[in-house]
């Protein structure tokens, strides 16, 4: 028997899931960014009293170093979730297969497989179905498992 906790466990490993995509993305840009642009120049003050100006030009190492390393580790956490979600897929699937009834097999698949909303997984189910009635029947059938 499955619980509740891991089908919401589900949907909040997909959404980690786009979220990390979408941190693995943003550093890729930032390290293109710095690739393109090649080096960084700044300037400084010091001699003469600091009045006298000096223009430093180089590649941003440090920088660029603690991006791959964070690249690098953002992938092997994505890495991570998808085998986790993809354990769970199976767990989920599994429970799926054991329910006898079709019309709660249906409501389980679309509310926490395709991550629908009550409302939707309501309106998916036709004949005037509602997002309590949906939910009602769930946690009913959850009790009795």
């Amino acid at each position: 028997m499955i619980s509740k906790s891991v089908l919401k466990q589900y949907i909040d490993l997909q959404k980690e899931i786009d979220e990390t995509k979408e941190r693995i993305n943003r550093t890729e840009k930032q390290l293109a960014a710095i690739e393109k642009s090649g080096t960084v120049i700044d300037s400084v003050t010091g001699g003469m009293g600091g009045i006298q100006r000096y223009k430093i030009e180089g590649f941003p190492y440090a920088e660029y170093g603690r991006l791959k390393e964070r690249l690098y580790n953002r992938k092997a956490t994505l890495q991570s979730l998808e085998n986790e979600i993809m354990d769970k897929i199976d767990e989920i699937e599994k429970f799926i297969k054991s329910v006898d009834d079709s019309r709660m097999r249906r409501i389980i698949s679309f509310r926490f497989i395709d991550g629908m909303t009550w409302e939707q997984v309501g309106i998916n189910m036709g004949g005037g179905n509602n997002a309590d009635t949906m939910k009602k029947a769930f946690y009913r059938f959850m009790e009795e498992k």
